[in-house]
Order: structure tokens, then C-alpha cells, then sequence
């Protein structure tokens, strides 16, 4: 499991395969994944990183408002934006955190998920979805140039997605979230 973002505040902008490993656990221990390249490891500020978890737990908790609060703190939204624009973000927002949620959950097709609850990446096209309402976005918001770190940040998410899909992994997501969604990174 990733500890990156929720207890080190920080995120590995370079996510490709290689700088990855398997380290194949001993004696009934788990497999671990283990992260290369520590170059590549930016630290994010609280200034940042406190509005940042603000839409993640708003998207958690389907928090529209929540949401857009924590946008317009980062400058990623603006209030002056249009309704619409405003919620396509939403959307997106919710989108991105579907592996985080119950089977069925708030419109989430339970064929996405195994019979113990955990979301199955390798049948998922949540990549391609995010791919395809992206240039939406751009467009929303004028190719207004997002926060630097939220470009560092959505890398990363991207490549973890693809990586999660090829790998075709298997993750109970909300059981994994839940149990940052009250923490905040000092």
C-alpha cells in the first residue's frame, strides 16, 4: 500500500515500471512493491497539501461543496467559474476516486468489483474514462494551467492506474481509504 501522500506528504513523480520492484514476501509475509528512484520524490507543502485532501475527502464523501472549497483554496477553480465547469470537476473528482468505494456504491457498477468487495483493475476501463473527460476539463477551464503540483500529482495517478490495470490488481480501495479520511499530513 502506498503511505506516500496521507503519512509522508510527499509523492515519486516518475511512476513506469521501472522504477518499481516486487520484493516477494517470506514465509507467509506479503509481497511488497517497492519504489526506485528517490530523485524523482517531491515534497508537498501543507499550504497544499491540506485544500488537496479536502477534495479527496469530499469526493470520498460525495461532497460537492467540499469539493469545490478545496479547489478554489488551491487555485484550481476559481469562484468566478461557471456552474457547469464547476461541476464537471466534481465529476471528474468522482470518477477518479471509484476504486475507493463500496460495490454499488453512488452509481458505481458492482461488476467492477469481486465477490469480497475488491475492485477489479484488470476488468476496469476507469483509465480510459479519465483519459477521455480530461480534454473536457482543458477546455471547461480555458487550458488554464493547473496547480504544479497537482500536475505532479495527477502523473502519478495516471501512471498508477495503468499500472494497477495491467497488473490487473485486485483492491478493497474503500477499506485501504477509510482509514485516512480523518488524518491530515503534518
Amino acid at each position: 500500500r502506498s503511505r506516500e501522500l496521507f503519512d509522508f506528504g510527499a509523492v515519486q513523480t516518475d511512476p513506469h515500471f521501472g522504477n518499481y520492484r516486487v520484493r516477494l514476501g517470506q514465509a507467509g509475509e506479503p509481497d511488497r512493491l517497492v519504489l526506485l528512484d528517490f530523485g524523482a520524490v517531491r515534497k508537498l507543502s501543507k499550504d497544499f497539501l491540506d485544500p488537496y485532501l479536502e477534495m479527496v475527502r469530499g469526493a470520498h464523501l460525495r461532497d460537492s461543496a467540499r469539493i469545490i472549497r478545496g479547489a478554489i483554496s488551491l487555485g484550481f477553480l476559481k469562484s468566478s467559474d461557471s456552474v457547469e465547469s464547476q461541476d464537471l470537476f466534481v465529476q471528474f473528482c468522482f470518477l477518479v476516486t471509484e476504486p475507493f468505494f463500496q460495490p454499488g456504491a453512488f452509481g458505481v457498477s458492482p461488476d467492477l468489483f469481486d465477490s469480497e468487495g475488491a475492485y477489479q483493475w484488470g476488468e476496469s476501463d476507469l483509465p480510459t474514462r479519465v483519459a477521455k473527460m480530461a480534454p473536457q476539463l482543458a477546455i471547461a477551464f480555458k487550458l488554464r494551467s493547473p496547480p504544479r503540483e497537482m500536475v505532479f500529482l495527477d502523473r502519478k495517478l495516471g501512471g498508477v492506474f495503468i499500472f494497477l490495470k495491467v497488473l490487473k490488481v485486485r483492491i478493497r480501495g474503500y477499506d485501504f481509504i477509510q482509514k485516512y479520511m480523518g488524518n491530515h499530513v503534518s
